[in-house]
């Protein structure tokens, strides 16, 4: 190894051996005994090495706030804007109306319910409607006419 690939090392890696790629840190840590400009250059990147260590990112407190803006909020309120994306858009409107007439329908449907579960009702319409339809003097919607 020279003192080329240990400074290459070092920029890539950092001054603690460890991080260093095991095939070239036994050549890396003979060349440090024997070589003094190679101890500067580790005592030089470990001076780096503590100062990015020790450094902290200050983040300004609004900077702060707009990035815990743009977190996600609850796993329920994630779900719901995936169902419903955008209520505003143009998409969504015939299906949104095409919904609440259904509902409407349900609705009205299961409100008669009860009056179709009376089996004294069911056969008094059905009698009722029988009667009607023998009064009336068309077929299938044509008139008959008397000769």
């Amino acid at each position: 190894m020279n003192i080329e690939r240990f400074q290459q090392i070092l920029d890539a890696y950092g001054s603690r051996e460890d991080n260093w790629p095991r095939e070239e840190r036994q050549a890396a840590q003979l060349l440090l005994q024997s070589n003094t400009e190679c101890v500067s250059l580790l005592r030089r990147c470990h001076s780096v090495d503590d100062y990015l260590d020790e450094y902290v990112p200050r983040v300004p407190p609004a900077l702060r706030q707009k990035i815990l803006q743009r977190l996600p909020g609850s796993i329920i309120d994630t779900i719901v804007n995936w169902l419903i994306p955008d209520v505003r858009s143009d998409f969504w409107r015939p299906v949104i109306a095409g919904s609440l007439l259904l509902v409407m329908g349900v609705m009205l449907g299961t409100s008669t319910l009860g009056d179709l579960l009376d089996s004294t009702a069911v056969d008094d319409n059905w009698e009722e409607e029988i009667y009607l339809l023998a009064l009336d003097d068309t077929v299938n919607g044509m008139e008959i006419i008397d000769e």
